[in-house]
């Protein structure tokens, strides 16, 4: 018996490093094509999600979806690669019945970055071996995680109240060049790296789509604000007052103006649906300050203890708000038993998610509930080689103690050969059958019409 558990714990962990298996859904339509940057294309600074808000909206909608999103590109980028298909990205995209734009966030990451490395060069706060020469004509955020040393402009703004007033109105400065000015009567914005370029980019991108497709129903989302982070935690790791709490407010109100000042010119592109991230994200009706900035770290992991572990990417809870966020402006709603509701029902800290995400969510996915399936021990609607490992978890706690540590239901969904225990048997069942979906990219049996077959 210990060989058979060393060997199965060993399959286990080989396991855990295939790719997922997720059941395609039955497709119907013409399909989604999603198009732009890093948050389209589901990456992380882990590595990509593992289930992105387009297959959560494919699996919804029941239609196939092809991502075309690359990590980094700008409204340039989108443009060149519309001018520039291949002959089946081109047909899918004319078949297309919708298409999902989530762009301009690397624009403004890149202005921002030329900016401070402009800084930087002008208060020495390069890194050791970098210098103005180094700068690239069109810097990206990478280059300025990677000259700009963050260390100490962290100590000169925690030591001098002075330097962290002075770079608040660095930014200040930098928010107005991107935004343009704003005039209060017209509610409209004038000039800016925005106006200027950006919109004029999407507005073009969104041309082109619609003479490839007429009908089709073309959404481009607005850009979240990361930096929403509660008081407690910024006091409790800087200091409650300290300048640089102080320098992290200033940050978020800059770049709240910059995400309003997107979304408000974003409205003025004809041909598109706007679909407000930003909104879900902050998810609060409340008006936005010091004491209440917004839910957005929530959906991000911007709360790390190292600088290289911070995320501005969405995570999966993030990727469940934009798809809940997509599919309420389609408007195709119907009770769901996928993909959406599978993922929110096992998040563990579900009960937090922020309150207008939270309506969207349960608006989109109504009151059904995904039904539980044998060997899905951890109902995130997926067999595989997590719950095999936990029922083999499960099996060496009750074979050493009274007690295991699932509940009656999860008992029932471990005993995949149904003989009334949880054994190592079961967990190898259950990683056999994983092995086999991952395996079969087409029509699969059920587990239970696999267990037969052993």
């Amino acid at each position: 018996m210990k060989k058979l558990i060393s060997a199965l714990i060993s399959a286990v962990i080989g396991a855990t490093a295939l790719v997922p298996f997720a059941a395609a859904a039955e497709e119907s339509g013409s399909g989604m094509v999603l198009l732009g940057d890093s948050i389209a294309a589901g990456y992380t600074r882990k590595g990509y999600i593992e289930h992105n808000y387009g297959e959560i909206c494919g699996d919804y909608l029941g239609c196939s979806v092809y991502n075309y999103a690359k990590p980094g590109d700008t409204t340039d980028d989108l443009l060149s690669k519309l001018g520039s298909f291949t002959t089946e990205q081109s047909k899918n995209l004319a078949d297309a019945e919708y298409v999902v734009i989530s762009i301009g966030g690397n624009d403004v990451l890149g202005y921002i970055a030329k900016y401070m490395l402009n800084y930087a060069e002008q208060n020495n706060y390069f890194k050791d071996g970098y210098s103005a020469k180094d700068v690239p004509a069109s810097p990206k955020i990478t280059d300025l995680t990677t000259m700009l040393d963050v260390d100490k402009l962290r100590s000169e703004l925690q030591g001098s109240y002075s330097a962290a007033i002075t770079f608040g109105d660095k930014l200040s400065t930098l928010s107005e060049e991107i935004c343009g000015k704003y005039d209060k009567k017209t509610k409209t914005y004038s000039g800016g790296y925005i106006g200027t370029h950006v919109i004029d980019n999407i507005q073009n991108a969104a041309d082109t789509i619609k003479e490839s497709n007429p009908n089709a129903k073309v959404y481009v989302q607005t850009i979240f604000q990361p930096v929403q982070i509660e008081p407690e935690y910024i006091n409790a790791k800087y200091g409650k007052g300290s300048n640089y709490s102080l320098m992290l407010n200033i940050v978020r109100m800059e770049l709240e103006n910059i995400m309003k000042s997107y979304a408000d010119q974003l409205s003025n592109v004809s041909d598109i649906d706007v679909v407000d991230v930003w909104e879900q994200f902050t998810s609060t009706e409340d008006t936005l300050s010091a004491s209440n900035p917004g839910h957005a770290s929530y959906f991000v992991d911007i709360k790390a203890d190292q600088l290289s572990d911070i995320d501005i990417h969405p995570n999966q809870k993030g990727n469940v708000a934009i798809a809940a966020a997509i599919l309420e402006k389609i408007g195709d709603l119907h009770d769901d038993t996928g993909l959406l509701s599978s993922i929110f029902e096992s998040f563990s800290d579900k009960d937090s998610y922020p309150e207008i995400a939270l309506a969207t969510y349960k608006k989109v996915a109504g009151d059904a509930k995904p039904s539980a399936k044998l060997g899905d021990v951890n109902s995130d609607g997926f067999v595989d080689a997590v719950d095999a490992s936990s029922v083999l978890a499960e099996y060496t706690k009750r074979a050493t103690s009274d007690n295991g540590n699932y509940t009656d239901e999860q008992a029932k969904l471990a005993d995949v050969d149904v003989n009334g225990i949880v054994d190592a048997v079961d967990a190898s069942k259950i990683l056999a059958y994983y092995a086999y979906l991952s395996s079969n990219s087409g029509e699969t049996k059920s587990i239970e019409e696999f267990i037969k077959t052993l």
